[in-house]
């Protein structure tokens, strides 16, 4: 029965989240690089301190998982809105 313990839990995760654990953990780390790459850190800090093997990992991941590209990303209202708010601090 151990041996089926880690099958069932991957089977209940997906369930309840309704995304394998790998998929659930990609978007984490991509929301995650949301919030640091609009508070203005380098993509290549970003990338390594989330664990992407290097910048152009991030950005093919974001791209995927988003649907536009990091410079349509850090170019959005949105990111110079965060930006502009911090900055106001």
């Amino acid at each position: 029965m151990e041996s089926h313990v880690p099958y069932y839990v991957h089977r209940v995760f997906e369930r309840e989240v309704d995304l394998p654990p790998h998929a659930y953990l990609e978007s984490v780390r991509i929301r995650q690089a949301q919030r640091l790459l609009a508070h203005g850190e380098p993509i290549a800090q970003v990338a390594a301190e989330l664990g992407f093997s290097d910048q152009s990992h991030l950005t093919r991941r974001f791209t995927r998982l988003l649907g536009i590209t990091l410079s349509h990303y850090l170019h959005s209202k949105m990111v110079r809105d965060i930006r502009a708010a911090h900055r106001a601090r």
